[in-house]
């Protein structure tokens, strides 16, 4: 089993308070770590024993049960809403007990009032046999491709990004439109920028403005791209992120070829299904314009746009100490 720091320290919390003994393990962990579960611990002690007990119970088998389902945390919960909806409350209340606990507020939140009244308590979800609830799990796992955790590489191309978090994914899109926005506004004149800028959140100029700054030789065709992308992309949106969004998508798009279907079908379980369906439909028309050839350029901008974000904590910082493959503009990362 696999567990992050802080569920390994509330795992052995609940062990230990489960058996009865708040010492014996602790002699097995790091000082540090023995520190933070004894200090979990402290907080089960001042109140009722009995609640703990169970609360610590139920957290348990359920992190055993999650870790079982690891590699479909990294798909977003919206697809499984889709399958999960179509199942029996009390099957949908075993296949809860399996998936990540964000997964399950998301779903919880999005099933009708009537389905959530007839869900399962934990009781009823693990008194069901075990070879079972094994099926069970397995049928649903296998309604999906196995997707790699969430983690960064040493060396890392464009066809890895679909191992970046759906959370990550999103920020990326809005940081490629902001980017493309300011390619195409190299190419307009200072008086168009003005009124652009002024129909902008304040916040959000200066960042396209800060783009604007310095020289950056890419090639015409890829200024010419970014004029044409932000012309093809709808002007009906609700606030600035939902245009930089939108826009970022359509921008990514014109980075695959018609030789990438594996990568979209893994990209598109990372995203919202209504993010995925926009990608696909910019593929669509990307691919039909384009050669593999003339793709190197746009990737390798998209790969420093990770390595800069995640350098600024804007996405997960283990990316920072990532570079791209034979990257031949490094001016991008200061933005």
């Amino acid at each position: 089993m696999h567990f992050a720091e802080k569920q390994r320290h509330a795992f052995v919390s609940d062990l230990m308070m489960l058996n009865g003994d708040d010492e014996e393990l602790l002699n097995y962990a790091h000082q540090d770590e023995a520190k933070h579960i004894k200090n979990i611990l402290e907080t089960y002690n001042h109140e009722d024993k009995a609640k703990n007990v169970e609360g610590a119970e139920e957290h348990f088998y359920s992190s055993i049960a999650a870790s079982k389902f690891s590699g479909l945390a990294e798909i977003h919960p919206a697809w499984m809403l889709e399958k999960i909806k179509q199942e029996p409350p009390r099957i949908i209340g075993i296949i809860l007990r399996y998936l990540p606990s964000q997964h399950v507020r998301y779903i919880i939140q999005n099933l009708s009032e009537e389905i959530r009244a007839e869900l399962p308590d934990m009781v009823e979800a693990f008194s069901v046999d075990k070879k079972l609830l094994e099926i069970i799990r397995l049928r649903f796992e296998q309604l999906f491709p196995s997707l790699h955790l969430a983690r960064a590489k040493k060396e890392f191309r464009f066809e890895d990004l679909y191992s970046l978090s759906h959370l990550d994914l999103e920020t990326l899109f809005i940081d490629w439109g902001m980017q493309e926005l300011a390619l195409a506004l190299r190419r307009v004149s200072k008086r168009v920028r003005h009124v652009l800028f002024n129909r902008l959140p304040l916040k959000d100029a200066k960042k396209i403005h800060d783009r604007l700054k310095g020289e950056e030789h890419y090639s015409e065709k890829l200024y010419h791209e970014a004029c044409l992308t932000v012309l093809e992309v709808s002007g009906d949106h609700v606030g600035s992120k939902q245009f930089f969004l939108e826009l970022g998508i359509a921008a990514f798009a014109r980075a695959f070829s018609k030789e990438d279907k594996e990568i979209f079908d893994f990209l598109k379980l990372k995203i919202k299904p209504e993010y995925a369906h926009l990608l696909k439909r910019f593929l669509k028309q990307s691919v039909e314009r384009h050669h593999s050839d003339d793709l190197e350029e746009r990737r390798q901008m998209i790969l420093f746009r990770v390595s800069a974000l995640a350098i600024k904590h804007q996405i997960d910082p283990s990316w920072s100490a990532c570079r791209p493959l034979s990257a031949n503009n490094e001016q991008s990362l200061a933005l």
